[in-house]
């Protein structure tokens, strides 16, 4: 149950980002490359199919300032663990980053129409 509210929340961010995006980016062609390269770069920086852990230092210390690194590492330790790990961070800012996300999205959206 936790993985999927840890989903559903980054899913609905995402849409809000997407929104922003395509508000001031209109034509799709000048940001698709750039955030597939983003998403894939995204994921195996944050540990991929691993754990930050095992990546090198200098990958360590970007993850320290990425937010999507926190969440791949959160939803790996919710699949893979035993036991539930500490979801306090996640529990403060899951709720406030969709509602901030899909607002900021909305106001630019009906701003550029």
């Amino acid at each position: 149950m936790p993985f999927l509210g840890i989903g559903i929340g980054i899913a609905v961010t995402a849409a809000g980002l997407g929104l922003v995006l395509g508000a001031l980016c209109r034509d799709y062609r000048t940001v698709q490359p750039l955030l597939l390269v983003t998403a894939a770069g995204s994921f195996f920086a944050s540990g991929g199919y691993a754990s930050v852990a095992t990546l090198p230092p200098l990958v360590r210390t970007l993850n320290a300032f990425w937010p999507p690194a926190y969440v791949f590492e959160t939803m790996q330790l919710t699949i893979h663990s035993t036991t539930l790990p500490d979801l306090t961070n996640m529990l403060l800012a899951l709720p406030l980053t969709p509602a901030l996300g899909v607002a900021v999205g909305w106001m630019l959206l009906r701003r550029m129409l």
